[in-house]
């Protein structure tokens, strides 16, 4: 009897199925994290869209009202503030405000900043602008 057997021993396929295993883990730990990032992204792409929503509202400097005070540059005038909660984020917090930090030299410049918080306050996104 000098015939060969023909086929796979099973050390061969307990070796294969166990390599074959680890692949499979590595792809689903890749996935899993690769949806995680995709989640932040999504949400802070929304939450960058409400803000810059937020800054469109005010077109021109006569659009916040409120006037320079040149012994106060520094302060701001608040024009937005409200808590809303949304699908995609939970319970946002949107302030956009209104300042004159060049109120003695050129007191028509304003400048608005609008700021979206979210996940607690830990994640912020906000945009500036400066209107004349």
């Amino acid at each position: 009897m000098d015939a060969k057997e023909q086929g796979f021993t099973v050390i061969e396929m307990l070796v294969t199925v166990i390599v074959a295993s680890i692949f499979a883990f590595m792809f689903y730990q890749l996935f899993l994290s690769s949806t995680r990032l995709n989640d932040g992204a999504r949400r802070d792409a929304v939450a960058s869209e409400i803000a810059y929503s937020n800054l469109k509202k005010y077109p021109t400097a006569a659009s916040v009202g409120g006037t320079a005070n040149c012994a106060s540059p520094a302060a701001t005038t608040p024009l937005i503030s409200n808590t809303t909660s949304y699908p995609d984020l939970g319970d946002v917090t949107e302030t956009v405000t209104g300042s004159w930090p060049f109120a003695c030299t050129s007191p028509d410049i304003v400048k608005v900043e609008s700021q979206v918080s979210y996940k607690g306050g830990v994640k912020r996104v906000s945009y500036a602008n400066y209107l004349n």
